[in-house]
């Protein structure tokens, strides 16, 4: 057996000694005592859990009152409706590769103008760069961009409203710093 083997089984040995000889019971007196305490102590009656009433479920009888899920009223639907403008979704556009990515997975990098034409530089959450101008789409709620600027592309989103149609919503795209 080596020198360096004989050793670390030595060192090993000492070790399990020294670990056995201070879980010996001369210094848990005190211990004992309080334990012993606590099982001397009166134990009181334990109180009766409180009575649960049964859940009594509540049927909603139509009649005639109004559905608690639809419009307050029908002139305040009728209202809604007529004062938001249509908005049509064309369900048939090809979708574009900016369009998979929501918009804050997008980064504004830069502008440069070819042909007369301003496009943005975006960055995607996959690494990889694309150019867009005015009229492409991006972000995964049908955002077609509207203008371009320096520091800031302005795209109008078209999110649900919530009654069954859509909206739209202006939001932009700022210069990443």
């Amino acid at each position: 057996m080596s020198y360096a083997r004989l050793r670390n089984r030595t060192a090993a040995l000492t070790m399990t000694a020294f670990l056995l000889a201070g879980c010996s019971t001369d210094h848990v007196e005190d211990l004992r005592q309080y334990v012993a305490q606590v099982k001397a102590r009166n134990k009181g009656p334990i109180e009766a859990m409180p009575k649960i009433e049964p859940f009594v479920p509540y049927a909603y009888q139509v009649n005639d009152r109004r559905d608690p899920f639809g419009p307050t009223s029908a002139k305040a639907a009728q209202g809604a409706a007529s004062s938001a403008p249509a908005v049509e979704l064309d369900s048939t556009r090809r979708k574009e590769p900016l369009e998979s990515f929501p918009l804050d997975a997008l980064k504004m990098t830069g502008t440069l103008e070819r042909g007369g034409e301003r496009w943005v530089i975006v960055k995607a959450s996959d690494g990889n760069v694309y150019w867009v101008k005015r009229g492409n789409y991006i972000g995964q709620n049908n955002g077609k961009i509207t203008q371009i600027t320096e520091t800031k592309t302005e795209l109008i989103e078209v999110v649900p409203d919530g009654m069954g149609g859509w909206q739209e919503n202006p939001t932009s795209l700022v210069m990443a710093e």
